[in-house]
């Protein structure tokens, strides 16, 4: 056993911030020896170093074990960092951290019951990007179960280990992220990834914006190619419909458009059946989502895939059969949502 073998090599004096008396605040001071290691075959000869209090204070802190802890057990509910640093003579971004390193531990160290449906999702919080894990197991309310501050490997690991018991998650309700769903069956032995209704309709309308514009483009050629008066006549009609045209309508049900609009609309697809056939397109793939079952909605989906890829790639509508690559990738995750229970909530809106 190395001898210990120190000399002393001066004094210091730490002040720290310390729990405040009487409404007044409160210094501890700290005198103590500096030393200085002499054994000749220690690593550290001829260092110099301070003797450690780890019951009162951590190395180089500012303030107490005892103050720290008061903060950290006090409540911030009405409260901001400002107010409750103003009570412990702290400034907002003491507190502040003091309550991060709260919120780590808390994190870190909970265990959460686990629920047959959850979601995960990413949402902007504060102009910044967080994970959010949800519980959708109730069709009249999602409640939020935690918040991470991005979507790293690390952060959905430690989402997905906050249940007790993950053998009883029965669904994973999630966009098209690839860790997310990875992790889900690595972490859950029972259960079934479901990607979002409300993400596969967000691609689908892309591509459908894309299949929109196309026909006013080839209702303008045809138009065109027709010989005079014909021709000016229908483009001043044509010009008429197109200065009222409103693309939020294309995107929108009949039942959710004003009565003038659902008459506009109603007037163009009569005057130009193409657009009734992008109108078409669009119900016929929100239907997938209303079938009776799992089996008819495959076959909804199926036949509107058929029929878009009979037209080839120089119709109009060929922008389309990018949503059903997309939906090809992801087919069986896709339809795991009809197996979701009819009491729980299907999509991830809750989260959103």
């Amino acid at each position: 056993m190395m001898k210990l073998n120190v000399s002393k090599n001066g004094k210091y004096i730490h002040e720290l911030n310390d729990v405040p008396l009487y409404g007044m605040q409160t210094t501890a001071i700290i005198e103590d020896n500096k030393y200085k290691c002499m054994n000749q075959l220690c690593p550290d000869k001829g260092k110099q170093f301070l003797r450690e209090f780890p019951g009162a204070f951590e190395k180089n802190a500012q303030m107490t074990k005892r103050l720290k802890q008061m903060v950290f057990n006090t409540p911030c509910n009405d409260r901001t960092f400002l107010d409750i640093g103003r009570s412990f003579f702290l400034t907002a971004i003491t507190v502040e951290r003091i309550y991060r390193e709260k919120f780590r531990f808390l994190s870190k160290h909970r265990v959460v019951e686990a629920v047959p449906v959850i979601g995960i999702d990413e949402v902007h919080i504060a102009n910044t990007m967080c994970l959010v894990l949800t519980d959708l197991s109730n069709k009249k309310e999602a409640k939020i179960i935690d918040i991470f501050p991005d979507k790293k490997t690390e952060n959905i690991k430690q989402a997905y280990s906050l249940f007790l018991h993950p053998e009883k998650i029965l669904f994973v309700n999630m966009d098209m992220y690839g860790p997310y769903r990875d992790m889900a069956y690595k972490m859950f032995p029972n259960c079934e990834v479901v990607i979002d209704r409300f993400h596969v309709m967000e691609h689908f309308m892309d591509y459908y914006e894309d299949a929109r514009k196309n026909p006013v483009l080839y209702v303008e050629k045809i138009i065109n190619e027709k010989d005079e008066p014909q021709r000016s006549i229908e483009l001043n009609k044509w010009h008429e419909y197109r200065n009222n045209m409103n693309h939020y309508w294309f995107k929108k049900d009949f039942a959710e458009l004003s009565k003038d609009a659902e008459n506009y609309m109603v007037d163009l697809c009569h005057e130009y059946p193409v657009f009734k056939e992008v109108l078409d397109c669009k119900v016929a793939f929100q239907s997938m989502y209303t079938a009776e079952s799992r089996e008819k909605g495959e076959k909804i989906y199926n036949d509107f895939k058929d029929y878009i890829l009979s037209l080839g790639e120089n119709h109009f509508l060929s922008p389309l059969a990018n949503i059903i690559k997309l939906v090809d990738k992801h087919y069986t995750d896709i339809f795991n949502y009809y197996d979701v229970p009819e009491e729980s909530i299907r999509s991830n809106g809750g989260t959103e």
